[in-house]
C-alpha cells in the first residue's frame, strides 16, 4: 500500500519499472503482473466490448464538443 501510495496506476509500464526496482519482493510482484497482463491481453481480452466502449466515449465527446460550441457561438451572436 505504501508503494501505491508514491506510485501512480496511469501509466502501467512505469508503475511496474518502479515496482521491479522497489526491493527483491516487489520485483517479483511485477513480474507477476507482466505475465498476467501479457496473457490477459493474449487470450482474454474482450476487443469487441473495447471498441463498443471506444465507440461510445467518441460519440458522447463529439456531441459534447458540438454541444459546447454551438452554446458559445450562439451566445456571441446574441451579444452582438
Amino acid at each position: 500500500m505504501e508503494f501505491l501510495d508514491r506510485n501512480s496506476v496511469n501509466d502501467g509500464d512505469q508503475f511496474c519499472a518502479n515496482l521491479m526496482r522497489e526491493s527483491s519482493r516487489h520485483q517479483g510482484l511485477a513480474l507477476r503482473i507482466l505475465e498476467v497482463r501479457s496473457a490477459y491481453c493474449k487470450n482474454d481480452f474482450e476487443w469487441d466490448n473495447m471498441k463498443m466502449l471506444a465507440v461510445k466515449m467518441v460519440d458522447e465527446s463529439n456531441t459534447r464538443l458540438m454541444r459546447d460550441y454551438v452554446l458559445e457561438t450562439s451566445q456571441l451572436e446574441d451579444d452582438k
